[in-house]
Order: structure tokens, then sequence, then C-alpha cells
């Protein structure tokens, strides 16, 4: 097994004669470490809008590495990361100068590695930020010396506090909708991992031969598959013992990076991995680009809780709730579930993939809204580009 250690940047670079090891540090500890662009304010100032945040915008990927176009101002976009596994949001030095920004008075922010290094930097106000076809009028973000290859900053899902985040990956689009007043009953939901309001996104995973589920933080910034704990080396299933692939460098020490193939088969979400090979590092299991590329999950940050979309029963009387006439479409309730007709075209059948979301065979999303009373109101369907098409229910 042949594997590249040497991730790209998470973490700022430490100023002064500090900042070449800053900067080597953060390139390591991001691989194997994970969430390391954690940040924090000590002014009060919110970090993010609140509520009423809706639309859809894209993620670029390559070699694994899920982007974002961000502008300020209707000025010209720039490439940031989009990282689950951070619950911070930071520009580089540059583009706080391009987009003409203000330092935030009165302000101390704080970046975090993923070995629990922190260093001390200034925030500002980003004006008409915009995301794809969704405008925040003044989030604040944090501002380093961050910078590596055509990544300029690093954004996450605290940017949509309030909202519900739909990270559509096979589509690779992210889809943000209004949050409800009153929390949706979700069976599979996973709290966060870490301090009430400051956590990160998990979901489950089982190993094959190793009894019960654990949690695995999700992160998009991640380019390897599997990360587990060194701890847990003797607790899983090998094919053989562990072997040294690499290195991981933080400001303070240069240490060993071990990987294994588990023997047998690995559920992660909706897919299963078959003998994949992990790293070994870090104090929490995490999931990874090379994983999560596949997957449908919803994250709702306010209220600290992540889900997968994926195939499961759907319940008579939830189908027969959900059953009505959309305008020139219609759905309708059986014993195998729902059928969606469009006037004058075949019969489709849908896949239910839980809370209120189904799959067409073609890979269209369908989203049912609810009123405040939790009436079906109409639904969103997210076709092949990840673009929301809304449809009312008429009776």
């Amino acid at each position: 097994m042949s594997r590249s250690v040497s991730r790209r940047a998470a973490m700022a670079q430490i100023m002064g004669g500090a900042a070449l090891a800053g900067c080597a540090g953060a390139q390591a500890s991001k691989l194997v470490g994970g969430a390391a662009a954690q940040t924090g304010g000590t002014s009060g100032a919110d970090v993010a809008p609140k509520g009423d945040v809706e639309g859809v915008f894209d993620l670029y990927i390559a070699n694994h590495r899920p982007m974002a176009l961000m502008s300020s101002g209707g000025g010209v976009p720039v490439p940031v990361l989009f990282d689950t596994g951070s619950n911070g949001n930071m520009i580089n030095k540059q583009i706080f100068d391009q987009f003409g920004l203000s330092r935030l008075p009165n302000h101390k922010s704080f970046i975090t590695d993923a070995e629990g290094h922190t260093i001390e930097t200034y925030a500002a106000r980003v004006p008409d930020m915009q995301l794809g076809s969704i405008r925040l009028p003044e989030p604040v973000m944090d501002v380093t010396d961050y910078r590596d290859g055509d990544e300029c900053g690093i954004i996450g899902p605290a940017l949509f506090e309030g909202s519900l985040v739909f990270m559509n990956m096979p589509k690779q689009s992210v889809y943000v909708r209004r949050g409800t007043a009153e929390p949706m009953p979700v069976p599979n939901a996973m709290p966060y991992s870490g301090k009430p309001g400051d956590g990160l996104p998990v979901m489950s995973i089982s190993v094959e031969g190793v009894s019960g589920e654990m949690s695995a933080i999700i992160d998009t910034g991640k380019d390897g598959a599997l990360q587990f704990p060194e701890e847990m080396i003797d607790s899983l299933p090998l094919v053989a013992p562990p072997r040294q692939v690499g290195t991981a460098t933080t400001v303070f020490k240069t240490v060993p990076v071990y990987g294994a193939t588990i023997d047998g088969d690995v559920k992660i979400g909706s897919r299963t991995l078959h003998r994949p090979d992990v790293i070994f590092h870090g104090d929490r299991p995490k999931v990874g680009m090379p994983v999560l590329e596949s997957q449908r999950f919803w994250l709702e940050p306010h209220r600290q809780r992540a889900w997968v979309a994926s195939e499961r029963a759907l319940p008579e009387e939830m189908a027969v709730s959900l059953a009505g006439e959309f305008g020139e479409r219609r759905i309708t309730a059986d014993e195998n579930g729902l059928s969606y007709q469009r006037e004058g075209a075949e019969r489709k059948r849908l896949k239910y993939l839980g809370v209120d979301q189904f799959l067409f065979e073609d890979g269209t999303d369908l989203i049912f809204r609810r009123d405040p009373s939790g009436a079906i109101s109409g639904y969103t369907l997210l076709g092949s580009d990840g673009r929301p098409t809304e449809v009312m229910k008429t009776s």
C-alpha cells in the first residue's frame, strides 16, 4: 500500500521566525488530523448570518478537493475549499486586500490545528458575499496567511447557521434550505462530535468483525478515504500489521504515520468498502472525500446534527400523507411506496431516502416541503446539475 501524507495546509502560517515551521506543520496535520481550521472570536460578533438562507452552489472537485467559488460585492470570484471538517471560515490576506476589506475592530480570532496548536489572527466582514445563488450579507471570516495552489480560503457549513445543508456529492453540489422552526424527526440523525455549538458532523461506521457501530468525522477537507486513531490498531481486523506509510509534521514535532488494510467490509453511510486501506493517526475516526464523493448527506449546524440520505423502507402511513396533485404532476401511494407521474408521461417509482426525501432512478432528488403546520405544501426537484425546481401542491 502506498499513500501520500503531505496534504495541503489548513492552519495559518505562524508569523515571524516560526512561519516556515507553521506552514509545514499545517500541511501534515490537516492530512491526518482532520478539522484543522477551527476558529473562535472573543468580540461577541456573529460569525454567520442565521436563518433565512436558501440556494445552491457548485463544488469543483479535483484530486479529492471540493472547491467553491466565492465573491464579494459582485467582484471576481475566488476558489475556496469547502471543508465539513472545519467549524470556521477564513480567507488569506491577498483576498482580504483584493476585496478591499477592513479589520473587524475589537475582535480577536483564534485558529487551532488538528494537533491542538492555536494562533491568534484577525477577522473581517465580507460584504455581499456570494456562493452560486446564495447571498450572505456580511459574514465574518478570519484572515490568515493560508494559501495553497488555487486554494485561498476555507469555508464550512457553519457559514449557514440556521439553515439545512444538503451535501449532494454525486452532483458536486451543495443545496442550502431554510431551517424549520421545530426540529424535524430524523431517526438516523447523529449529534455532532465535540463541545455544544463547536462540534463537527459525524456518520456511522461499522467494521466487519467488530461489534457495534462507531462514529466518524465527516471531513470533506480530507483527501484520504479512512482514518482511525492509533489506539484502535489492536481492536480492528487487519490483513497484516501496520507499517509506516509517511510522517506527519506539526509545528513542534514530526511523527510517523502508519497504514494497514482492513480484513473485511467496512460500511460507511450508504456505501460498503471491501478491505479498504486506512491510516492510523489522530484521536477520532474520520471519513474523507474518496468515500464522501458518492454520498448524499445533510448537515444542520444550528442543531448540531447530521444524517445520511440512504434507501430504506417507507412507512405506509407516511406514504399516504405525501400523495397528492402537484399541478400537472401526480404522486400516488400503494403497497410498494410512492409513484410519480407527469401528465402524458410514464409512471416512475420513487426510492425513499429518509425524512421527506426521495430519489428517481435517473438520480433526480425530490424533497418535499411542509408549511408551518407540517402539511405538505410542495416539493423541490434537484436535477442532474443540482439546480432546484420548485413545484407547489394544488390538491
